[in-house]
C-alpha cells in the first residue's frame, strides 16, 4: 500500500535542503587520491578507482572519501575495473519510496540494494567521469538484458537540484537502444532536476511525477520513459495509484508497463 504518511509532504514540506560546499582550489586539484586512514583504522579512497589503482581487485564494499565531501562506503566494481556503484536494484527488499533528504544522504545495504547519495554523487563527479548503466529484465522478457554507456556524467550541487548532465552516448552491441519507441537517456533526462515526492520539480497531467512513479528522479516533462528508482514491481503488476509508469521503466528497451528485475548505474572517472 502506497505510504499515506509521506503524503502530506506533497502539500507541506519540512525538509531542509542539503547544502554543498564547493571544493577549495587545493581540493579541486587533487585528481589522484592518496589512500588516508582514521584512527579506528579503516581506508578511504577517493573512489573505487583509486582503491583499484592500490591493488584492490577484488569486488565489495569499500571507504570512500570523494575530494570534498564526507567519507562514506560504496560497492566498487573492480572486475570492470575500478568502477563506484551509485545505484543498484536486484530483488525489492529496500525501499526506494524516498524523501528529498533521503535521497541527498543516501540509504540502503552497500552489500544489496542502494542509492549511494545525490551529495555524494555530486561530489564523485566534480572530475570528467563516465556511466554505465546495467539493466536485466525478468526471466522471458525480450530482450532480457541491456548495458549502455555515457562518457560524461556529472550531477549539480544541491542549489540546482541536483541538475543531471549526461551525454556521450556509446553505442555498442549490449546496448538495446535498437528497439528504442524513444531518445535514449542522454537525450530525454539530459538537464533535468531531481524530484521527490516532498520537493517535487515536474508537473504532469493534474499531479506530480514523483508522485505519480513513486520514487525520486530526474523525471522528464511527462514523468517517463526513464526511473530506475520506480517501485519494485512484478510482472503483470497492477498499479497502486493507477499510473502504470511506477515501476522500475527503461523506455529505451521495453514499454513502460513492463518492470525490471536488477538495475546498476556506475560511476568511473575518465
Amino acid at each position: 500500500m502506497y505510504k499515506t504518511e509521506r503524503l502530506s509532504f506533497q502539500a507541506e514540506s519540512t525538509t531542509t535542503v542539503p547544502t554543498s560546499t564547493p571544493m577549495s582550489t587545493t581540493q579541486a586539484a587533487t585528481t589522484t587520491g592518496t589512500p588516508t586512514t582514521t584512527s579506528s583504522g579503516p581506508v578511504y579512497y577517493q573512489d573505487c578507482l583509486d582503491a583499484f589503482l592500490n591493488s584492490n581487485t577484488a569486488d565489495g564494499v569499500y571507504h570512500i572519501h570523494p575530494v570534498g565531501g564526507t567519507p562514506t562506503t560504496a560497492w566498487c566494481d573492480m572486475t570492470n575495473g575500478g568502477w563506484t556503484v551509485i545505484q543498484r536494484r536486484m530483488d525489492g527488499s529496500e525501499d526506494f519510496e524516498r524523501l528529498w533528504a533521503e535521497y541527498a544522504a543516501g540509504f540502503g545495504s552497500r552489500s544489496g540494494e542502494y542509492w549511494l547519495g545525490l551529495e555524494n554523487i555530486y561530489y564523485l563527479t566534480t572530475q570528467p567521469s563516465s556511466l554505465v548503466i546495467e539493466l536485466e529484465a525478468f526471466p522471458g522478457t525480450d530482450p532480457l538484458t541491456s548495458v549502455e554507456t555515457y562518457s560524461n556524467f556529472s550531477i549539480g550541487d544541491s542549489s540546482t537540484n541536483y541538475t543531471l548532465h549526461v551525454s556521450g552516448f556509446v553505442p555498442s552491441t549490449q546496448d538495446c537502444n535498437i528497439y528504442a519507441v524513444s531518445g535514449h537517456f542522454a537525450e530525454v533526462q539530459n538537464g533535468l532536476e531531481f524530484s521527490t515526492v516532498d520537493h517535487e520539480t515536474v508537473y504532469y497531467a493534474g499531479s506530480w511525477c514523483s508522485w505519480n512513479t513513486r520514487s525520486g528522479w530526474w523525471h522528464e516533462s511527462i514523468c517517463y520513459p526513464y526511473s530506475l528508482n520506480g517501485f519494485y514491481h512484478q510482472v503483470g503488476y497492477t498499479p497502486v495509484n493507477g499510473f502504470h509508469y511506477e515501476n522500475i521503466a527503461w523506455y529505451t528497451c521495453w514499454d513502460f508497463i513492463v518492470p525490471l528485475m536488477k538495475t546498476t548505474m556506475r560511476v568511473k572517472r575518465n
